[in-house]
């Protein structure tokens, strides 16, 4: 029986450049048997690696602190496999993987932040780009990369990090959120020690904003807008957009309007699918939406209008270019309100405020938390005061 032995290997795959850093693994091998290489979760430049001792150069501004993580990760390898192979264990290589990830000192945190989001298949697209966006800050943040960096301390000059950046209040609790919620899961996978979450004394402050949301006169103005028949993009756009004005649906579920999640039946045109956000199976009847006095509802014109072409997904756009069309929308049809995808559908939720009750409007917007449901009720009234103030009282 022949003992471990450990090795650190720079850019093993030889993908590093000047501009790209190559991992450090480490590698497990025995004399004459098989051999496996553990990455270690630290990527650093060809400058910044010393082969010949096997160290990372002070041309990284955190050599020492590095090194220092390296040293530990490859003694305590050898100081387990010593242990065992007194007992007369022999090792099973592939283990030395999954001890690393359970050293909670040792694995870089932010390769399993990474990690989490990137695998995650509940994750949106534009979840995962969040993500990606807070992992960019916290690589910035530089205060953050071991599971041992996560503390309090840390965590509230994190906080002063976003603020000195001047990042949007609740942009900063969103990406606080994150960072809470991955660390959950690392402790779930036993990474971390229980009731070791700096988020249970670190409190979250959020910025309330006020939802807009469309006119009746707005709306109109829209519907009546003329477009030239050269631009269908702007055309499938305005359509989308009343879409959601009149369902309530979010983006992420109008692109996925096809002959798979509309079914034509005798009492009305249906939606069902499966909300991306949500995952909450969700099926309506178009034709009790926005009736008209005779024929189709107004969702259902639009549905109607796109029936030859459901099998190729019609509405399938990404978000920036069709907020970009929004934009150009607003210009045309003169109105005064930024277009986006999120005032469509507070817009909905506004206008179907007294008209169905506040439980039944929860399940509809498909909100978790009733209290949301509820803020729209305050903007409701507001809608309906700006109206009165337009009405001409003379006789």
């Amino acid at each position: 029986m022949n003992i471990a032995n450990f090795k650190l290997i720079y850019d093993r795959k030889k993908l590093a450049s000047a501009t790209k850093a190559g991992l450090l693994q480490i590698e497990c091998y025995r004399k004459g048997g098989d051999r496996i290489w553990v990455s270690t979760g630290i990527k650093v430049f060809p400058n910044q690696w010393n082969e010949k001792k096997r160290l990372i150069t002070e041309k990284h501004s955190n050599a020492f602190e590095l090194n220092k993580a390296l040293k530990k990760m490859t003694d305590d390898f050898l100081e387990y496999e010593t242990k065992q192979y007194q007992k007369g264990i022999t090792v099973p290589l592939d283990f030395y993987r999954t001890f690393l990830a359970s050293e909670s000192g040792h694995t870089s945190f932010l390769e399993f932040f990474e990690n989490e989001f990137k695998d995650n298949p509940s994750f949106t697209p534009n979840t995962k780009k969040n993500y990606r966006s807070a992992l960019n800050h916290l690589i910035s943040f530089k205060g953050i990369k071991y599971f041992t960096d996560l503390n309090y301390t840390n965590v509230e000059a994190l906080n002063r990090y976003f603020v000195r950046h001047k990042l949007h209040a609740n942009t900063i609790v969103k990406y606080h959120k994150y960072l809470r919620r991955t660390i959950n899961e690392a402790i779930r996978k036993g990474l971390m020690e229980k009731h070791s979450n700096p988020y249970d004394d670190f409190k979250l402050k959020g910025k309330k904003t006020e939802k807009h949301c469309l006119t009746i006169d707005d709306i109109r103005k829209l519907e009546e807008l003329m477009i030239k028949d050269g631009n269908m993009g702007l055309a499938r756009s305005r359509d989308m957009f009343l879409f959601s004005v009149y369902t309530g649906l979010r983006f992420s579920d109008i692109i996925q309007i096809s002959d798979k999640t509309v079914k034509f039946k005798k009492d009305g045109i249906y939606l069902d699918l499966v909300s991306q956000k949500t995952k909450k199976h969700k099926q309506e009847n178009l034709a009790l939406f926005f009736k008209n006095e005779a024929g189709l509802s107004k969702p259902e014109m639009i549905i109607a209008k796109y029936k030859d072409v459901l099998s190729i997904c019609p509405f399938k756009m990404s978000l920036q270019p069709y907020n970009r069309n929004l934009k150009t929308l607003a210009e045309m049809a003169h109105i005064d309100e930024k277009l986006t995808s999120h005032i469509a559908r507070h817009t909905f939720i506004t206008f179907m405020v007294g008209k169905v009750s506040i439980p039944v409007l929860q399940e509809m917007a498909q909100h978790s938390d009733i209290n949301t449901t509820r803020s729209y009720i305050h903007l409701s009234e507001k809608m309906k005061e700006a109206e009165l103030k337009k009405v001409d009282w003379s006789y």
